[in-house]
């Protein structure tokens, strides 16, 4: 036992600089670590606080059937699908091969009118217009162009590639 106490005295002696470092190494993890874990753990959604309100702002069941019945009466229109993420309400616009973007975009900035005021201000509507397109290649190419109204403003605002 005594030769045993020896060798960590010889080792406290030799090493000290080395055994002091190490102890405010791991001290210094142990801190970091206990604040990283308290800043970032949770049980929180992954929207936050942004969601607040939603659940008295509910979106009608039929509203994706009826933006879809209202693109349809344009016979360039092939499919449309619609998603909720969040705040944000994707539609997504699927036109006939070699059909011009733009041509549709009046009628997609009209589907406002489906949506309650209380639904217009509280959630962003985000549109997607899609055309497989011809090239001069031979070849086919999709034509997307976005737009994009936040809940604040009153116009959609389009991509740049119109």
């Amino acid at each position: 036992m005594k030769k045993i106490i020896k060798k960590i005295k010889n080792a406290w002696n030799n090493n000290r600089i080395v055994f002091l470092f190490t102890v405010v190494l791991i001290t210094f993890v142990v801190v970091f670590s206990s604040m990283l874990i308290s800043m970032y753990a949770g049980s929180g959604d992954k929207y936050g606080n942004r969601l607040a309100g939603i659940e008295d702002v509910k979106l009608d069941k039929n509203i994706g059937k009826d933006i879809e019945e209202k693109l349809k009466e344009n016979e360039i229109v092939d499919d449309v699908e619609t998603d909720l993420k969040g705040k944000t309400y994707n539609i997504l616009i699927y036109l006939v091969d070699n059909s011009d973007v733009n041509t549709i975009v009046e009628d997609a900035e009209n589907i406002i009118d489906i949506f309650t005021k209380d639904e217009l201000n509280f959630y962003d509507i985000q549109v997607f217009i899609t055309s497989t397109i011809d090239t001069e290649e031979g070849d086919k190419t999709d034509k997307t162009i976005v737009g994009y109204r936040n809940s604040y403003k009153e116009e959609f605002s389009w991509t740049n590639n119109r």
